[in-house]
């Protein structure tokens, strides 16, 4: 059930990023892609929730508020120039950009779901 809730609160918390992005045109990022409000909001309330939840699932609980954020927010577009890539690349499926950090983001909380 926990894993229900991590990803039900980075879906919701998707839909407030988006909604919070639209009111502020360009956000000045302080670290690459990252503005104050991933690092004084976002990053903790993740740990915090991920902690009370299920801590491997932090890694897809990023992932699943940024595809949230892009499906919401319909002037955002990921493709292969997205910040999201983080020099990763990525591919299309199915006419759709999935940059590698979402395969690794998975990745990383399957497998620790799957050790722990």
């Amino acid at each position: 059930m926990s894993v229900i809730y991590a990803l039900l609160f980075a879906f919701l918390y998707g839909i407030v990023e988006q909604s919070v992005f639209r009111q502020v045109d360009h956000p000045t990022p302080i670290l690459g892609p990252l503005t104050w409000y991933h690092l004084v909001i976002m990053g903790p309330m993740f740990i915090a929730v991920g902690i009370f939840t299920y801590w491997p699932l932090i890694p897809a609980m990023f992932v699943t508020a940024d595809i949230t954020f892009f499906l919401f927010h319909p002037s955002a577009v990921r493709g292969p120039d997205s910040w999201v890539n983080f020099g990763l690349g990525g591919f299309h499926v199915a006419g759709s950009w999935v940059p590698w950090t979402y395969v690794i983001g998975v990745g990383v909380s399957v497998v620790l779901l799957l050790v722990l």
